[in-house]
């Protein structure tokens, strides 16, 4: 999930209906969703635009899944 619609190389409107859960309980509003390039050689599908985000948000299972990559991590960084 993204609050920055700039990062989509895809993207499609949702509807106002469709909502995420926040941690306190709150509902948010999706605005769209689509695909974002991660870096030249991993692109994430799917990922949800929702603009009263603060920040990107990433699943480790879903990038994995989707890209068929193995994600080390180490103390300070993290391989892919």
């Amino acid at each position: 999930m993204t609050p920055l619609s700039h990062l989509f190389i895809t993207y499609s409107l949702c509807s106002s209906s469709r909502k995420i859960a926040m941690a306190d309980g709150s509902l948010i509003t999706v605005a769209g969703q689509g695909d974002v390039l991660l870096n030249e050689y991993l692109t994430q599908k799917y990922v949800l635009h929702v603009p009263k985000l603060f920040t990107n948000l990433i699943s480790i299972q879903k990038l994995i899944l989707d890209t068929n990559c193995s994600i080390i991590f180490h103390s300070t960084l993290y391989e892919i």
